[in-house]
């Protein structure tokens, strides 16, 4: 451990740092207004919002969920930024939940792997500096996993409260949440955990209280419920959305982000030649890294199912280890991905797999701690130095370039206003970033006229 120890703490200090800089950084853009007057509504006018944003398949996601975790920290601080905060708060403690898991499970080289391979990666710290509704899911995935694997041996009533009132939580802040309970009876059925019924129960309890003024709502407003755009098992008629969810597992281990987190545009922060190059040199080691990362990823994945099937037919033996437990964990998770990729109504996109981000970087991790044991722990040593160097890089290039953490007003992220508002003022938006108003054909959200 005395070894791994500085790789650790360096990856950890690196992932923190980048993430409050992101936060701080972070821009307001359509989808943030919306929750923003959530929040804001709760916390300066007392008024409860009892659904969340639109969603991709019509109607408004179900639960004030989002309306409650927006506008908490606004009560201890009245600015945009403040739920930003609670964000890296919630991803910090998944990481802490998912190394202490694999503290008990695997050993010191799998922990270092999963601090590069998860807290470092660029997935995960881009979606940690604004305020969207996927990038509280972190958290849920890892409650998700450390709940399950407590109870392997015997079941927790408060445990499967617990468990079961997250997935309630997670399925308010984005459909994508289908994903936790199909993987929780898959793994329930193949003898990974077991679950407390009264326990579970009383989570189900929680959480169905907790949509009662939605119920309320859909009464008087059937209008906000989804429904209106696709249908379920869209990915099996159409096989290219399911194509493209398997191929978001592999790139999930990788670097091969989405296109958008790379359109990089230094101009604020540089000359303009300086700038010119400086996004041409952050695009080249974005592509080498996301080409050599996917190799690596597919590696994994390929020795991870080379008998693609295990994981379904054999039940898990209480006696086989830990290891072996993170790599059903894995497996399963595969499948119940494949399957709520299937179910969704809609192409899948790159932010909808977040919940299980800490699943799929799990075969890329277990695949090169085996490299280690078997001789090779120099090379991964280096690779994984070199993979988090390169992580950091992209980290502080999204920072100051993406279009969601530089100024950058007119784009579609940050659309013009028809009108101003108090709120934008109390918030601080139009401080660090003016809003575009005025705009008597711009977009508008009409929680703010009522």
């Amino acid at each position: 451990m005395s070894r791994t120890r500085p790789l650790l703490l360096g990856a950890f200090a690196a992932g923190a740092a980048l993430t409050i800089l992101l936060v701080f950084r972070g821009t307001v853009g359509g989808d943030q207004i919306a929750l923003l007057t959530r929040g804001w509504l709760l916390a300066a006018r007392g008024r409860f919002v009892p659904y969340g944003n639109p969603t991709s398949a019509g109607g408004f996601e179900a639960g004030g969920a989002s309306s409650v975790l927006v506008g908490l920290p606004m009560f201890l601080w009245r600015d945009a930024r403040a739920p930003v905060l609670l964000i890296a708060a919630t991803q910090l403690l998944a990481y802490a939940l998912l190394d202490r898991l694999l503290r008990k499970t695997v050993g010191p080289v799998e922990r270092v792997l999963f601090a590069v391979a998860y807290w470092l990666a660029p997935w995960r710290l881009y979606f940690s500096g604004f305020l969207w509704n996927p990038n509280y899911l972190f958290l849920a995935g890892a409650v998700h996993a450390t709940t399950l694997h407590a109870q392997r041996d015997r079941p927790s009533a408060w445990r499967s409260a617990l468990h079961v009132a997250t997935i309630g939580v997670a399925m308010q802040l984005h459909p994508s949440a289908i994903w936790m309970p199909i993987a929780t009876a898959l793994l329930w059925w193949r003898g990974y955990t077991r679950i407390h019924v009264r326990g579970a129960l009383a989570g189900a309890a929680a959480v169905a209280l907790s949509l009662v003024p939605w119920i309320e709502a859909v009464h008087r407003d059937p209008s906000l419920l989804p429904g209106g755009v696709g249908f379920p098992l869209r990915g099996l008629i159409f096989v290219y959305p399911l194509v493209r969810g398997a191929m978001l597992w592999l790139r999930y281990g990788s670097m091969w982000v989405s296109g958008k987190m790379l359109r990089f545009d230094f101009a604020l922060a540089l000359p303009a030649t300086a700038s010119t190059i400086a996004g041409a040199l952050a695009k080249g080691v974005a592509y080498l890294a996301a080409g050599v990362t996917l190799a690596c990823s597919i590696l994994a994945n390929r020795w991870f199912l080379r008998r693609p099937l295990r994981f379904l037919r054999a039940r898990h033996r209480p006696d086989a280890g830990g290891r072996a437990w993170l790599a059903g964990y894995a497996g399963l998770g595969f499948a119940a991905a494949l399957a709520a990729f299937a179910l969704a109504p809609t192409t899948v996109m790159a932010w909808q797999g977040l919940i299980l981000f800490h699943a799929a970087v799990l075969p890329l991790v277990l695949w090169a701690a085996a490299l280690a044991r078997s001789g090779r722990g120099r090379a991964v040593r280096r690779i994984a130095i070199a993979w988090a160097g390169v992580s950091v890089l992209l980290g502080v290039a999204m920072a100051f370039g993406s279009p969601r953490y530089h100024c950058a007003w007119g784009t579609p992220e940050t659309p013009p206003l028809r009108h101003d508002h108090p709120m934008f003022h109390e918030l601080g938006i139009h401080d660090r970033c003016p809003l575009v108003t005025g705009d008597p054909d711009g977009w508008w959200i009409s929680l703010l006229d009522e």
